[in-house]
């Protein structure tokens, strides 16, 4: 009870309930003191006047056996005295008070009597005169009894208001107090609390719309705070790009200025003779080398900023690869003749076509070769393995050499990503070749996978009809970092290598 009385709405339900019924039960025990007597009174006075009117026309032209039987009854009846005279010798023929006349004119009336009379009565040929006497005692005694049993009754419905005024504020408070902690914790934001309440009634209703509102707006917080999330990554990202893009622009100028200062140096020297740059012929062609470089940085910038406008192909034809793989060898002869590289072919298929644009196709190959051929020390193996099956065309460049460092594999393929830190363009590259490789393959629906395997590094080009079988391919046939994402290797690379080993034996 002491919890109840500390609710503020259990408290003032309990006690306007309380004051109502109070009052109400003061109103009627003042209706019962103050107006039941006069009501009574009139009450009394109207019944006993008609039941004296019709026993009178009962006793008309009756006899004298039949007058004394009804007025018995009347009598009895009405609670009332009752005197039959007659007229002519003021006899009594009946009376149920004995012994004296009812009315006297000379007599004063008590208030708390009433008299009626009824004349011209004809029994048994006589005339007689009805006299009819009622009392109001019985009442006045009823109230003399309320007045002692007074203080009684004020304590039993005091008892009666308290009780029934603290059952009826619990049921009334209860569903909304309820209503009021789950709308609380709602406030704070806090959805684990679901109204219990399911009354048929306008407060269950509230309920049930308490309830929803705290399920939409848990989905609209969800919502948010996932957006939020992702702003959040966004921004990391723009933050982390944004870096890169400082680190890209520091390299750029970096090697931008190294060649120009060699161009011009070894400009001037030609110029005026001076000293080994006599040799203008041996010199033009440095020159010119220098002058490629720049041209290939250059070119990869372009490239990089018109593959970042495009989202999807909306020109593709069939293609095959195949030509363009066969014309890699003669297309890099200058660093194979010079590092004395291993070339090696293993095109496992007459078809190798794919849906696709080739001008795109070509950079992503070409880039890959580049790679190989740069990264692969003197007198090494560089081999490219063509495969097909009904789903896709899978294109391998390996290339014997040390392995891509861990904390780098995982990266190669980010945009402005360098693994050589010296900014060195001959030996670190720009950081933007593999990126463009993983746009292109995206592009195509493909994916572009990099690995460490024996003696070396793979990377795997993947052209699919579908995503779902560059997923497939890959799960079968392992593999260790996916357009920049590290997957799990479900086969060994020696068992790779030694299938290879043991195709070239073959062959």
């Amino acid at each position: 009870m002491t919890d109840i009385f500390k609710r503020g709405i259990t408290r003032k339900v309990f006690i306007v309930t309380l004051a109502l019924l109070f009052s109400a039960a003061v109103v009627w025990m003042g209706m019962i003191f103050f107006f039941l007597p006069g009501f009574y009174k009139d009450y009394k006075a109207t019944t006993l006047y008609e039941n004296t009117d019709t026993v009178a026309h009962q006793l008309h032209n009756g006899t004298t056996g039949e007058a004394e039987l009804l007025l018995t009854d009347f009598a009895k009846k009405n609670n009332a005295n009752v005197q039959l005279v007659n007229n002519q010798t003021g006899e009594l023929l009946f009376s149920w008070f004995p012994g004296k006349i009812i009315v006297n004119p000379d007599e004063q009336l008590n208030p708390a009597e009433l008299q009626f009379r009824a004349e011209n009565i004809k029994i048994d040929g006589q005339t007689y005169t009805l006299y009819v006497l009622g009392t109001l005692q019985p009442i006045d005694e009823s109230i003399q009894a309320l007045y002692l049993f007074l203080p009684y009754i004020i304590i039993s419905v005091l008892i009666f208001a308290i009780i029934s005024s603290i059952i009826y504020s619990k049921i009334i408070s209860d569903p909304l107090i309820r209503l009021y902690r789950t709308a609380q914790k709602l406030s704070r934001l806090d959805f684990s609390e679901v109204s219990t309440v399911n009354s048929k009634d306008e407060i269950g209703e509230l309920s049930k719309m308490l309830n929803e509102l705290s399920r939409n707006l848990q989905r609209a917080m969800t919502g948010l705070q996932e957006v939020n999330n992702q702003l959040k990554d966004d921004i990391e990202k723009e933050r982390i790009n944004e870096a890169k893009r400082r680190e890209f622009i520091t390299t750029l100028s970096h090697d931008l200025k190294t060649p120009l200062t060699v161009i011009k140096g070894q400009l001037e020297g030609m110029l005026h003779n001076i000293g080994r740059y006599a040799d203008r012929d041996k010199y033009l062609v440095e020159t010119l080398k220098t002058a490629d470089h720049m041209e290939e940085l250059i070119q990869d910038m372009i490239r990089l900023v018109n593959l970042d406008d495009i989202d999807n192909l909306d020109h593709r034809i069939a293609v095959s690869l195949i030509p363009y793989i066969e014309s890699l060898p003669e297309e890099f002869a200058h660093f194979i003749d010079e590092k004395e590289l291993k070339m090696n072919l293993d095109i496992q298929t007459n078809d190798g076509r794919v849906d696709g644009e080739m001008v795109l196709i070509k950079q992503a190959l070409h880039s890959v070769m580049m790679n190989a051929v740069v990264y692969a020390p003197e007198h090494a193996e560089v081999k490219i393995t063509v495969t097909q099956n009904d789903q896709m065309v899978v294109v391998r460049i390996y290339n014997e050499g040390s392995h891509i460092d861990a904390e780098d594999i995982n990266h190669v393929f980010d945009q402005f990503y360098r693994a050589e830190k010296s900014r060195n363009r001959y030996t670190g590259g720009s950081g933007i070749g593999l990126y463009i490789v993983r746009k292109i393959m995206q592009l195509h629906n493909g994916l572009a996978t990099i690995a460490n395997v024996e003696n070396g590094v793979e990377c795997s080009l993947y052209f699919p009809e579908t995503i779902e079988n560059v997923q497939n391919t890959i799960e079968d046939t392992g593999s260790t970092n996916v357009n920049g994402k590290q997957k799990n290797r479900k086969k060994k690379t020696n068992t790779i290598l030694r299938r290879r080993k043991k195709a070239d034996d073959e062959k």
